[in-house]
């Protein structure tokens, strides 16, 4: 007990007691609020060891299927693509953000085939495997409900901040911000639907401190062989 509170503030911050394994791999769900940051959070568990999938970069692979192109060419436009193997992610941010309805048009698309490639990928995990699946929005698309988790994480941290690193990795406006803030879920009910709340407000060597404890925790319940 006196590890979590020498590490995490545990006003903002929630931490299971203990981590049991399911199964002979051990699946962690990965969220958070808009450049709380989740990707840093993902980085930290991918040089500690665990294998980390990234929703994002599976879509963008589906984005160039050419059944998939045609599909999103027709909605959207040619601006779509730059050339033929390449997609062009900000006008296509733009357009998908501008309406909820685009959101939910583009992850019934994507979703489904997103599903399938880490199904397939759960089905032949290693024994004693700790698999980190990075998904933006885990709730939203219900990512919570189909896949089988034993820890669900979301990074948060104060939306002044939340802004300000916005601003300067993305260099988006305000405007920007605000728009992919409303599209996604109220970041309480995030909270609450998690187990585990990391509150991301200081530097990144403190949050690695916090990972190494989750980590650290999943090993020691870690089945025997």
């Amino acid at each position: 007990m006196n590890n979590l509170k020498n590490l995490f503030n545990l006003e903002y911050e929630k931490v299971p007691e203990k981590f049991p394994w399911k199964k002979n791999s051990y699946l962690i769900g990965l969220t958070g609020t808009l450049a709380a940051g989740k990707s840093t959070a993902s980085e930290i568990f991918k040089n500690h060891h665990c294998t980390v999938l990234n929703a994002d970069d599976i879509a963008k692979k589906m984005y160039l299927r050419p059944e998939i192109k045609k599909i999103i060419i027709d909605k959207f436009g040619e601006e779509s693509y730059d050339g033929t193997d390449k997609v062009n992610l900000k006008y296509l941010s733009k357009k998908i953000f501008s309406k909820k309805e685009n959101v939910q048009w583009i992850n019934h698309l994507l979703h489904p085939l997103v599903k399938e490639e880490i199904k397939q990928y759960l089905k032949n995990a290693k024994t004693g495997e700790i698999i980190l699946y990075d998904v933006p929005l885990l709730f939203e698309s219900n990512s919570h409900k189909e896949n089988d988790y034993d820890l669900i994480i979301v990074v948060d941290a104060p939306i002044e901040l939340r802004k300000k690193r916005a601003f300067e990795r993305n260099q988006w406006t305000e405007e920007e911000f605000m728009l992919r803030e409303k599209n996604q879920m109220d970041p309480s009910t995030k909270k609450m639907l998690a187990n585990c709340v990391l509150w991301n407000d200081q530097d990144k060597e403190t949050l690695e401190k916090k990972i190494l404890y989750l980590i650290e925790q999943i090993q020691k319940n870690q089945p025997k062989r």
